[in-house]
C-alpha cells in the first residue's frame, strides 16, 4: 500500500523515440530528436542532476553525453521502452 504523499521506486529505462519531438538542455538549449535516437537513463520524477530533485511531470534523459528534458507526456507519447538486455518493456 502507498502511502500519501510517498513515490514509489522509480525505473530507469532505456526507450527509442518512435515520432520526432523537442526537448531542452539544461542551459535551455532546444533540440530536436528524430525518430530511431536512443535516449538512455530515461526518468519521471526523480531527476537528473539539474534539475529539481523531483517532479512527476517532467522526464529527463541523457543523449550524447547531454542531459535533456521535457514534459512527461511530451517524451512518453514519442517514444517506447527498448526490450534489451537489462529493460524490459511495459508492453506484453
Amino acid at each position: 500500500m502507498e502511502v500519501r504523499g510517498s513515490h514509489p521506486a522509480r525505473r530507469v529505462e532505456r526507450r527509442v523515440v518512435t515520432r520526432g519531438f523537442s526537448a531542452f538542455t539544461l542551459d535551455l538549449e532546444k533540440r530536436l530528436f528524430r525518430e530511431g535516437a536512443v535516449l538512455d537513463d530515461f526518468r519521471i520524477g526523480p531527476g537528473h542532476e539539474g534539475l529539481r530533485p523531483l517532479d512527476d511531470n517532467v522526464a529527463s534523459f541523457h543523449y550524447d553525453g547531454q542531459v535533456y528534458f521535457n514534459i512527461m507526456a511530451e517524451v512518453v507519447r514519442h517514444t517506447r521502452v527498448l526490450e534489451k538486455e537489462g529493460f524490459m518493456s511495459a508492453r506484453k
